[in-house]
This record gives C-alpha cells, structure tokens and sequence, in this order.
C-alpha cells in the first residue's frame, strides 16, 4: 500500500513538477501536491496547509531554492526541504546545504528523490521527537525545581546525585554541599535504627516506602517531614537510583502535639468533673436518705402517733355531749393530718426506697424486689404495666453497682410516668460474654422534651440534668448509655458495662 505524502513543489516548470511526482509514485508514495511559483504563494501555501516536505527548484524567473529557503526561515516552518535543479555547482550546493537544505538531487538523477525523501522524513520524525523530550525534560525539570516539596536523588548507594531548591531553603544545606552526601547529614538521631533498617528493605526490594522523618537542619533545628521513597526503574527493569519526595509537616506536627495535651488537658477535667459529679450525687443520696429516714422515721411516725391519738379522742367523744362543730373541726383536721403521713409517705418514696414500714427495700427484698416495689409505687397508679427479666446474677453485684442500677431505673420509671402516656414497660437484666446490660422500653409518645435532641436515627442526645446524672453513674460502671426514641413508637433506653 503506497504511502500518503502531502509535498509542496516550488517549480515554474508543469513537466518537471509531473515528472517529479511520476517518480514519487514509482518510489512507493502516493503524492498530494500543491505547485507554487512565487513568494507570495508559497507563504499562502505554507500558512493555510500542513505539509510534510518541501521540494524546490534552485533557480526560477519569479522566485529561488534560497529564496524559499529564507522564507521558511522567517515563518519558523521545520520541515525537510529538498532542492532539485538541472544544473548546480558544487559551490552553490554548499551554500544551499548551509543555508538550510537537508539535500539536492539533479533532475536527470530523480530516481534518487523517493529514497532521499524517505531518508528526510525518518531523520525529521527523530528530530521532532527528540524535541518533545526535551520539551518534556524542562518541563518536569521546571516542575522539580520549583516544586513546594523537597526533591533528593541518590545513586544506589545513597549518595545524592541531585537535590532541587525547596531541599536547600529547607535544609541550609547548599547544592553542593549535598552532592555526595549521604541523606544521614539530615540524621537528627531520634529515630529508632530500625525504622531506617526497614526503608532500605523496603526501597531495595524494589518497593515504594512512606512515612516520616525526624531531621535536623544544618543549623541544628529540628523539623518533621512526611517522606515517599521510590526505586528509579530504567526501561530494562533495572533500578538506577533513588527518588525521595519529602513535605515539611512540622506545623502539623506541631498542632497534633498541642492538640493531644489539650486532649489530655481536657481528659483529666473530664475525669475531675466525672469524680466530683460522683461525689456530689453520693452527697445528694446521702442527704437523700437522712432526710428520708428523719421524715418517715421521726416526723412520719410523729404524726402518726398524732393522727392514731386524734382518732381516738374523737372516737371516745362521739357518744358523749361534745360540740358536734367541734368534733367535725377534729375529723377534719384528721383527714388533713392523714393527707400529710400520705404526701410525707410518697416523698420519701422518691427520696430512697423505704418501705411504708420502714424496712430498706433494697437490703431486704434484693435490687430486683426494690425495683419491683418502686415500678408498682411509681407505675401502677397510672395504669403502666411493667413486666421485669432479670438474672439472678444481679444480685451478686456490689452495693455500689446495685446503688448506680437502681438510680438509673428509678430515672427511667420516674420519666415514664410523667412523660411517656405508655401503656406497657419492660424491664430487662441479662448477661451476656460478661457484658452486664440493662434495658428500659416503652410504648410512650417518645422524647419531646426540650432537653433532649433526638437525631434522624432516632438517638436522644440529653441535656437535662437526670441523663447527664444517668451517664455519670453508667460510666462510673466504665459503661456506656445509650438512648433511642421514635414519637409515636416509644423510647428504649439501654445501659451496658462490663463485669466488674
């Protein structure tokens, strides 16, 4: 199959240029031609088409082979340019050939044209690609240059080959001061060997090695870099060298540490306020209790004894003569009285749990009779059923776990009942791979209180005093607390801590 040539001739003979072009065909191309005469058309020629070669004759009324030669020149245009002429001297050929003529071949040697053609292109298509890869060295020498990132190249033996300039605005080093060097100089010997060790097992074996450096500048400052070393690979496989791209990380660095102190700083308020909550929650159920204790045991039973005695008198005195008025007087305030043992009875009920009798629910009837107690004082007056599954296991638990369990419940219970119009309540305890977990679930309307923020999935994030005091107490446990709830649906809450 012959081969496309697009060929501009600069011929003022029709016969030569046919002749010429009869040739071409003979050596194989399939030639598409233009003829031009003068100057002027050949710069038209040259500016509205591609070509790939020039052929010209050297001497014409209107135009020459130097002529064309120069305009070529002034446009810029690098294309092989081949002049034919019937009779040249050798002085003239010489002058072409420096003036820019790649060759010359005689018009009774044109058997010559088609091979000299083919010669042009084959050295023009090495020459234009010896261009783009040069072009393309500037333009990554360009980059590596003024790159933002240190640059270091070694030979196989790690001696550095070349270093770009962000290397020595960072370093101190100058260029020459590197070349040679082993990139140890940047040694700031704070690294463990091994971490050295592995980079060259790494980059030996033929692999890419990230990660980081502790160096030293060549005026003894410190400074962090995040480093990729890489084999250089020639065409053959075989490796040539070493490439290192480094990024000066110091103020990240630098941020990191400041932030874990911060973190570490806020770890041990956190740990404080966690102790001091504990602390005041344990003062709180202190006072709590004595306060409970001195109403039902002291005030409580005060008023009973009142109460019975104020009974009696007007039992005694119904059948006698006694002011009617002032008997109703004395049944009243009796009723008033019995309201008061009632409000006395239901806030100590809140307070801790004691029995109506005065025996510690929680020493005497476990914490699941303690819970059960509470669920029926709590619940059953406003209908809610409750159905409690708990293991036996829970009440080996100690006093103060037990203490933390029956506080959270009791927050979940009173919450229900003031908030949730459920309609059930379940009460779960188990243990599973010495996981310890609690769940709460209801019915209800769901968490629409102000103080809680419910996300799409369903998550209460609290805000209110009772959860902070419930994540307090659970991770007392070291455990975790969560809390879901859908409007409509109900809400679930789920405590989990690990076995002490």
């Amino acid at each position: 199959m012959k081969k496309t040539l697009r060929i501009l001739l600069v011929e003022d003979s029709l016969g030569d240029a046919e002749l010429l072009l009869l040739h071409l065909r003979r050596g194989g191309y399939q030639p598409e031609s233009r003829r031009v005469q003068t100057r002027a058309e050949m710069k038209t020629a040259l500016e509205s088409e591609s070509w790939d070669v020039v052929v010209s004759d050297f001497s014409m009324p209107s135009f020459s082979g130097l002529g064309a030669l120069e305009l070529m020149k002034e446009g810029g245009y690098d294309l092989p340019f081949i002049i034919v002429s019937g009779a040249i001297g050798e002085e003239t050929a010489v002058r072409a050939m420096r003036g820019g003529a790649n060759d010359y071949i005689m018009k009774d040697n044109l058997a010559r044209l088609a091979p000299a053609i083919e010669r042009e292109m084959r050295e023009f298509r090495g020459r234009e690609e010896r261009r783009r890869v040069e072009a393309e060295i500037r333009k990554l020498s360009l980059a590596v240059r003024q790159s933002p990132v240190s640059v270091v190249m070694t030979d196989l033996d790690g001696k550095i080959e070349y270093v770009n300039p962000k290397f020595t605005e960072l370093t101190g080093y100058s260029y020459m001061e590197a070349i040679g060097e082993n990139p140890r100089i940047l040694n700031a010997g704070t690294m463990a060997p091994e971490h050295y060790k592995e980079l060259w097992a790494t980059v030996t074996a033929g692999k890419v090695w990230h990660g980081e450096f502790h160096n030293k500048k060549k005026n003894g400052v410190l400074y962090w870099e995040d480093a990729t070393i890489s084999p250089i690979v020639d065409d053959s496989g075989e490796t040539r060298g070493y490439l290192a791209v480094k990024e000066d990380i110091t103020a990240r660095k630098e941020s990191e540490d400041e932030l874990k102190s911060k973190t570490k700083e806020l770890d041990n308020l956190n740990h404080d306020l966690h102790e001091l909550t504990l602390e005041i929650t344990k003062v709180e159920e202190n006072a709590r209790k004595r306060f409970a204790g001195l109403l039902h045991d002291d005030i409580g039973q005060n008023l009973v004894a009142v109460n019975m005695a104020l009974s009696s008198y007007v039992s005694a005195t119904a059948s006698s003569d006694a002011d009617c008025a002032a008997l109703v007087t004395l049944g009243e305030a009796g009723d008033l009285l019995q309201e008061t043992i009632d409000s006395i009875r239901n806030m100590c009920k809140d307070l801790y749990p004691v029995s109506p009798y005065g025996e510690r629910v929680m020493g005497s009837k476990g914490l699941v009779g303690a819970l059960m107690w509470y669920a029926g004082n709590v619940l059953s007056p406003t209908g809610i059923e409750v159905d409690v599954d708990a293991c036996d296991i829970v009440e080996e638990l100690s006093d103060e776990y037990k203490q933390h369990i029956y506080k959270i419940l009791q927050e979940c219970l009173q919450n229900i009942a003031k908030h949730s119009s459920a309609t059930s309540v379940k009460i779960t305890c188990s243990l599973s791979t010495d996981v310890f977990r609690i769940s709460v679930e209801d019915d209800g309307v769901g968490l629409q209180d102000r103080d809680c923020v419910v996300d799409e999935g369903g998550t209460a994030k609290g805000a209110s005093i009772g959860i902070r005091l419930m994540r307090e107490r659970i991770k007392a446990m070291d455990g975790t607390l969560s809390i879901t709830s859908k409007i409509g649906i109900g809400t679930c809450v789920i405590a989990e801590f690990p076995m002490p």
